[in-house]
């Protein structure tokens, strides 16, 4: 088991969901941020955060050790 506290940003989207299960399966504790509540099948913590709210991004950073920023707003190309 790691000792190291994971923050995983987009940890419901395609990239951070596949980051946070990595990383939980190597024994580091994570805490998944999204602005949508936690897939049923998340085995960390979660918090539901707006990364554009200053003061949430730094409650949600509080014991972490390591940040992975995976969130990103993606759009289809018109």
């Amino acid at each position: 088991m790691n000792n190291a506290y994971v923050l995983v940003t987009g940890a419901n989207g395609p990239l951070g969901s596949l980051v946070a299960e990595d990383l939980i399966q190597a024994g580091y504790s994570v805490t998944g941020l999204s602005r949508k509540d936690a897939p049923r099948d998340f085995k960390g913590n979660w918090r539901s955060s707006d990364l554009l709210n200053g003061e949430q991004v730094r409650n949600a950073l509080e014991g972490v050790n390591v940040g992975v920023h995976c969130a990103s707003k993606a759009q289809r190309p018109q």
